[in-house]
C-alpha cells in the first residue's frame, strides 16, 4: 500500500527545511566517493541476502543491481510504483518483499556466519 500524498507532502516539506550548509556537510561525509569503496568485498559475504531498491529510482536501481551481481546467490527486489525513500513511500511492499524473501530461504542463518 504506497503512502498517500499526506506523507509525501509532509516528507517534502521536512525536505525543504534542511540548509544548504547541512546538505553540503552531510554529502562531504557520507556521499558516494567519500567512504572507501567496498565493492569489490561483496564476494565474501556468504549469507543470504536481500538487495532491495525502488523502480522509480535509476542510479538506486543502477547500484542495488550492482550489489546484486556481486554478493553471491543475492535476490534482488526492485519495488515498482517506489523511488528513493522505499521504506516511507511503501512500508507495506516492503515488507511483503522482505517477507516473501524470508520464507523462500533455504535454512535460518546467523550473523555469525555472514563472513566465512
Amino acid at each position: 500500500m504506497r503512502r498517500d500524498g499526506t506523507w509525501r507532502a509532509a516528507d517534502a516539506e521536512a525536505r525543504a527545511g534542511n540548509q544548504a550548509a547541512g546538505l553540503a556537510a552531510a554529502l562531504r561525509q557520507l556521499g558516494r566517493g567519500s567512504q572507501p569503496a567496498l565493492v569489490g568485498r561483496l564476494g565474501e559475504i556468504t549469507a543470504p541476502v536481500l538487495v532491495v531498491a525502488g523502480a522509480g529510482d535509476p542510479a538506486g536501481v543502477g547500484a542495488a543491481e550492482a550489489m546484486a551481481a556481486g554478493l553471491p546467490g543475492a535476490t534482488l527486489a526492485v519495488l515498482p510504483g517506489v523511488g528513493h525513500a522505499v521504506v516511507g513511500e511503501d512500508p507495506v511492499a516492503l515488507a511483503e518483499a522482505v517477507t516473501a524473501w524470508w520464507g523462500a530461504g533455504p535454512e535460518p542463518f546467523t550473523p555469525e556466519h555472514m563472513f566465512d
